[in-house]
């Protein structure tokens, strides 16, 4: 589809990255909070922010989810019960990078509702799975996208 659900980080530096996420509520675009990095907490399953990894870490108003590099750049638009933006891996890379440089970084989540138009348009999702198949290399993929 050429349509996302848009969510955009902008980040303390200006630099904006697009991402995703259902969940649009109405926040104010130039209100910045501070922006920490799960998976420095120490423990492993932090960086999953599951159940109790992240007790006594800054408390979020807002969450921003890094893609996996397995999973590129597709993002999906989730529902969450917070603020949150999901964005590609090369733009997670970015937010760590300017993580790393910053000595107080701070972001915003813009929501800009659903835009049209966007590219690449249509995108295989990275939880597609992926041919030829290693049981019947016959078979290029269950599914196959192309050009009508």
């Amino acid at each position: 589809m050429d349509r996302s659900i848009r969510a955009t980080v902008r980040l303390g530096n200006g630099l904006e990255l697009d991402g995703e996420s259902t969940f649009q509520p109405q926040m104010p675009a130039t209100t910045f909070y501070p922006l920490v990095y799960a998976g420095d907490s120490g423990k492993p399953s932090a960086e999953f922010c599951y159940n109790g990894s992240l007790d006594g870490a800054p408390a979020a108003s807002a969450w921003v989810l890094m893609n996996a590099p397995p999973y590129g750049y597709t993002t999906l638009a989730d529902a969450h019960v917070l603020p949150a933006s999901h964005i590609s891996y090369a733009d997670g890379l970015s937010v760590q990078s300017y993580l790393n440089k910053s000595s107080s970084p701070v972001a915003a989540i813009i929501f800009k509702r659903t835009v049209l138009g966007t590219s690449p348009a249509p995108a295989i999702a990275g939880f597609s799975s992926r041919g030829p198949s290693l049981a019947s290399p016959g078979i290029l993929k269950p599914d196959i996208a192309g050009p009508r």
